[in-house]
């Protein structure tokens, strides 16, 4: 029965995480598409962000558990926005 909790609790982190990663690299990348192509918005989004989540979390739950949660959650973020943007660029 604990186990079944953890694993909603995991699942729950990483919801939030997914929801967290997407609203702060949509911020991250209308702020920078101005200046940079789409390629290199997407990369100074990943790095933006990354760095920024991973140094609350690491504060909050440490730094290896939030490494596990948001960045798979960034790296998927970053995948969507370099299709988008090679799409865009044809």
């Amino acid at each position: 029965m604990n186990s079944d909790l953890e694993i909603i609790r995991f699942f729950g982190e990483i919801i939030g995480a997914v929801l967290i990663t997407y609203i702060l690299t949509r911020i991250s990348n209308k702020l920078f598409r101005k200046r940079y192509t789409f390629q290199r918005t997407a990369i100074i989004s990943f790095v933006l962000v990354g760095m920024v989540t991973l140094g609350i979390g690491s504060v909050t739950m440490g730094f290896v558990k939030s490494f596990i949660i948001y960045t798979p959650c960034l790296a998927l973020w970053l995948v969507i926005d370099l299709l988008v943007a090679r799409k865009a660029k044809e």
